[in-house]
């Protein structure tokens, strides 16, 4: 079967045509093997800039106001759907702190 082999010499291992994620893969020549993984982002930045059109000059703690996403891989491997069906806000509290320093803030608190 006949491989994708782009320009920097990585072989295409597989694409989702749902996400437009891409695998791909290079033996390098000391024999190791160097994975990339191409997701593109266009549509979450442009849904994030949504979000903060539609939130922009709404103040915080009255009603429910989205202030941020937590990506569904996280979300299962970290046990936050857990602590949700738990109502365990300790922990989600403490998670988010912990995981603060990954996320992106600007001047409207997000």
């Amino acid at each position: 079967m006949a491989r994708f082999v782009d320009s920097d010499g990585f072989q295409l291992d597989d694409y989702d045509f749902q996400t437009g994620s891409s695998r791909w893969s290079k033996v390098e020549p000391d024999g190791t093997i160097t994975f990339r993984h191409d997701i593109p982002t266009e549509g979450i930045l442009r849904a994030t800039a949504e979000n903060r059109l539609a939130t922009h000059n709404t103040r915080f703690g009255n009603d429910w106001c989205k202030v941020g996403e937590v990506p569904l891989n996280k979300w299962f491997a970290d046990g936050m759907d857990e602590a949700d069906l738990q109502d365990d806000r300790k922990f989600m509290r403490n998670w988010m702190r912990e995981h603060s320093a990954f996320m992106a803030r600007d001047s409207i608190g997000i």
